[in-house]
């Protein structure tokens, strides 16, 4: 199984891939092995290979489904790559072996990369965290602050969308502060 998350609101894709992880756990009943792998981090050159070369290849003795995470592999070596592109078809079709890929923004870097791993996962199984816009931004505001038990009042969340715009690592922050007895009407005072 393949699953693609991927855009430039990285909060909310990070988020969405906990959320993930956390349903395939429940699902397996504590049987899961989960592996994340960083792009970044790989090399083709380590004396014990590549951990993506690996996918696949070992099944756990003790779990009977495996989960990866590979993060950021626009990042990873090419060899990597053209390992990862050979495998793209089996990883989908293969009912043991779930494979998740994020990636940030999809820019002139990493389009190529996104653009595969697209066209190998059904499309359901990919999701695009685009940039809020200001109604998005004050829409997600009041959805973040209800989940979280927070009452803010329209005016507080316009100071919000307008203070951090499209910012979710920002707003969750600020939420976490006004959870803990920070007031909203201090940005009115704070303003840039």
């Amino acid at each position: 199984m393949l699953l693609l998350l991927w855009g430039a609101d990285t909060y909310r894709s990070r988020r969405k891939l906990r959320d993930i992880v956390i349903e395939f756990e429940k699902k397996a009943g504590g049987s899961l092995a989960v592996a994340r792998i960083d792009g970044a981090e790989t090399s083709a050159g380590r004396p014990d290979g590549s951990p993506i070369t690996m996918i696949g290849r070992t099944a756990s003795l003790f779990s009977g489904k495996e989960l990866y995470v590979i993060e950021r592999i626009s990042e990873a070596d090419a060899s990597d790559w053209q390992y990862v592109k050979t495998r793209l078809g089996d990883w989908s079709a293969d009912k043991s072996v779930a494979v998740i890929f994020w990636e940030g923004a999809a820019d002139r870097a990493t389009r190529p990369f996104v653009t595969a791993i697209a066209a190998a996962a059904p499309k359901k199984q990919c999701q695009e965290f685009k940039a809020l816009t200001p109604a998005l931004a004050e829409r997600w505001i009041a959805a973040e602050a209800g989940a979280r038990g927070l009452s803010l009042s329209a005016h507080e969340i316009g100071l919000l969308a307008e203070r951090f715009g499209a910012d979710t690592w920002a707003l969750a922050q600020e939420m976490e502060k006004i959870a803990h007895g920070w007031s909203v009407a201090r940005l009115a005072v704070h303003r840039d």
